[in-house]
């Protein structure tokens, strides 16, 4: 139990590491929090440092995410609850980071790292097939983030796969629309 604890506080802290406002400080000398969105995201970054600064906090924060769940799985042997809330520990770290005034990112380079571990490779390849289709034809990085991330749990029920692994990757994408839930909104509007 208190291992089990110890893993998951272990992976909240790790996914609230904040790459990008640490990368725009470092950078700019500015507050990735006053800029733009306001998100301390890939996207967001992006918008200040090229594709390279988008590049960068993806690959770091999907890096980050991975080896979380990687040593959790290492000491706990796969324990079921244990990685289930160590995947929600590491998501909550993300997009409330107690280092940033509990502000974070969308969760989009988080769940890169998190479906390059749990889910079978194929998986991820569609998926990034998906997000690069669409955010090309639409030019919009938060329409292929909803895009793919819904794309995952139909694909994986499709294919046969557990009830679990499917209900893990509709939850994943259901976090991934509530935090986009403003851009929704937005997009919402326009179409009225």
């Amino acid at each position: 139990m208190l291992l089990s604890l110890l893993l998951i506080t272990f992976c909240y802290i790790v996914g609230a590491l904040p790459t990008s406002y640490l990368l725009v400080r470092f950078m700019l000398g500015k507050d990735i929090r006053m800029m733009g969105s306001g998100n301390s995201g890939a996207t967001n970054t992006g918008r200040f440092l090229g594709s390279g600064g988008f590049a960068f906090v993806l690959i770091i924060d999907a890096i980050k995410a991975f080896l979380a769940l990687f040593l959790t799985a290492l000491f706990c042997g796969h324990e079921p609850t244990t990685m289930l809330c160590a995947t929600a520990a590491v998501y909550f770290g993300n997009a409330y980071s107690p280092f940033i005034g509990f502000a974070g990112g969308k969760g989009v380079a988080t769940t890169v790292g998190i479906m390059l571990y749990l889910f079978p490779f194929w998986l991820f390849l569609a998926s990034a097939i998906a997000f690069v289709a669409i955010a090309t034809r639409m030019q919009r990085i938060d329409i292929a983030s909803l895009g793919a991330s819904a794309l995952a749990p139909a694909l994986l029920f499709i294919t046969g796969h557990g009830a679990h692994t499917v209900l893990v990757a509709l939850a994943i994408a259901v976090w991934i629309w509530m935090r986009h839930r403003d851009n929704i909104l937005s997009l919402m509007r326009r179409r009225a």
